[in-house]
């Protein structure tokens, strides 16, 4: 078993039991690979200031379907003081109403 067949297997429950087991599957393989992101960021030495990171999920269709992108998440990382600002809101501001 490959390692995204492993991830989608450990939340089988999870997927199945979504409305839309799609749109499931394809968040928790999001959240798999932002995990992963995070963990490297943390362990590796950067020589800058600021890291930008963009969390976007893309889904290159056929000529029919078309594609599909969703920015999940745009956040700076002042490596100087370890801060993280998030900056998604200002950008997709009617992705977060509340």
């Amino acid at each position: 078993m490959n390692t995204r067949e492993q991830i989608l297997f450990d939340k089988k429950e999870r997927i199945f039991s979504a409305g839309e087991p799609l749109y499931e599957a394809t968040e928790v393989i999001y959240e798999a690979i932002d995990n992963r992101i995070r963990e490297l960021v943390t362990s590796t030495e950067f020589h800058c200031q600021y890291i930008i990171l963009m969390g976007v999920i893309v889904i290159n269709g056929d000529m029919d379907m078309g594609s599909f992108s969703a920015t999940k998440r745009i956040e700076v990382i002042n490596l100087y003081d370890r801060t993280r600002t998030h900056i998604t809101p200002y950008f997709f501001k009617h992705l977060y109403l509340g």
